[in-house]
């Protein structure tokens, strides 16, 4: 159990000691915020601008995310036969 815990924990580390926007000048923010800008209600931005300004740091997570689900799948598989030789 706490080795799934330790996992979970590990696995966007790396990822948050760099804010999502670190690549991105306020320039290309604003440039895509007027590019979506009649997407929207008046005020609120657009959906497309947060998908737009957040695909690319989600692709990045893309098999990170599947290698996290193998290592828990790996710590759950060996939990659950030290629980059957146990039984």
């Amino acid at each position: 159990g706490s080795q799934v815990r330790g996992i979970l924990n590990d696995f966007l580390s790396e990822y948050l000691e760099v804010a999502i926007t670190a690549d991105m000048s306020d320039e290309d923010i604003d440039r895509v915020i007027c590019m979506h800008e009649g997407d929207s209600l008046p005020g609120f931005p657009s959906p497309d601008t947060f998908e737009f300004l957040a695909s690319p740091h989600l692709q990045k997570l893309s098999i990170p995310s599947v290698e996290c689900v193998h290592q828990i799948s790996s710590a759950l598989d060996l939990l659950a036969q030290r629980l059957a030789r146990a039984v």
